[in-house]
């Protein structure tokens, strides 16, 4: 079975997935694209990391998990690093494609219902009693919106993703078919780092959150 290739390349973490050639390639991509984020966008997507510290940490535990539990072997993980990513995992490459999924997509579902969790306790005092923000609110906001702003994989999880799912359309494989629009879609949210993806999520999360507070 193919192993992971990791590498630290320019600005780019050890991050990738490399399985084989096409991987590389997303590698070498992503690599090129991280050299041309502004210094302020690279600054500001760091500032959030710190922000959001408790949720990148909590994303990468449940992607070690995942892994963990699969089977299959982790080379590195790092939990928490003032960069952009700021955590990453290395591990052997996954035999299926709803594996490699799974692996990238799970700790963001985790990460949204926490997000969903914590944000909505927060809007109902103000949405629907209409009652003052107090300090726990703003803890709520607060680690609402951190773990909605680190939901997303990060482009070195999501590029060889869509990669893989782009190849097993050629193959007619269900699984890609589902795959191939979402993984490109989250590629291209996170191909300029951090801070565009932070704000969808964010913004996600927040109206998730209205949206369940409107409905109870």
């Amino acid at each position: 079975m193919v192993r992971v290739g990791a590498g630290q390349v320019g600005t780019v973490a050890r991050a990738a997935i490399t399985r084989g050639t096409p991987y590389t390639v997303e590698l070498a991509r992503a690599t090129a694209t991280r050299g041309l984020i502004p210094g302020a966008a690279l600054r500001l997507a760091k500032g959030v990391h710190l922000i959001g510290l408790p949720a990148v940490v909590m994303r990468a535990a449940v992607q070690v998990l995942i892994v963990h539990r699969s089977g299959l072997v982790i080379e590195e993980a790092v939990f928490f690093r003032v960069d952009d990513p700021a955590a990453y995992t290395v591990y052997e490459a996954p035999p299926q494609l709803g594996l490699a999924a799974a692996i990238a997509f799970l700790p963001t579902l985790v990460a949204l219902v926490l997000a969903v969790v914590c944000l909505a306790p927060a809007l109902a005092p103000h949405s629907v009693l209409h009652l003052p923000a107090t300090w726990l609110t703003w803890i709520e906001i607060w680690l609402g919106l951190a773990f909605a702003a680190h939901s997303l994989p990060t482009y070195e999880e999501a590029g060889p993703l869509a990669e893989q799912a782009r190849v097993g359309v050629g193959k007619a494989n269900p699984a890609a078919l589902l795959l191939v629009g979402p993984a490109y879609t989250v590629a291209w949210i996170t191909r300029f780092g951090g801070l565009l993806p932070a704000l969808a999520g964010g913004l996600a999360a927040w109206w998730l959150a209205d949206a369940v507070m409107r409905l109870l």
